[in-house]
């Protein structure tokens, strides 16, 4: 969801239609994913611990609460 919005406000500032480029986006990261199936990447995994999950998460939390944030301070601006 954020990746989306992000995709959709940069589109709209490049003048790029949204949905044909998420299409093709989406497509490269398909051809990717099957690459990386075919070799068996997936052994890297063990590679990962619970410290990069948990930073992941805290950096969409907080990409989440930001923009709650900004949208509750442009509703009060809106009202006053």
């Amino acid at each position: 969801m954020v990746y989306d919005e992000a995709l959709f406000q940069f589109s709209k500032s490049a003048e790029v239609e949204f949905l044909p480029w998420r299409v093709w986006i989406s497509f490269w990261a398909l051809v990717i994913a099957a690459l990386v199936a075919c070799f068996q990447g997936s052994f890297v995994v063990k590679y990962f611990t619970k410290f990069t999950k948990d930073i992941f998460a805290s950096f969409i939390g907080t990409v989440f609460i930001y923009e709650a944030l900004l949208k509750t301070a442009g509703v009060s601006n809106a009202l006053n």
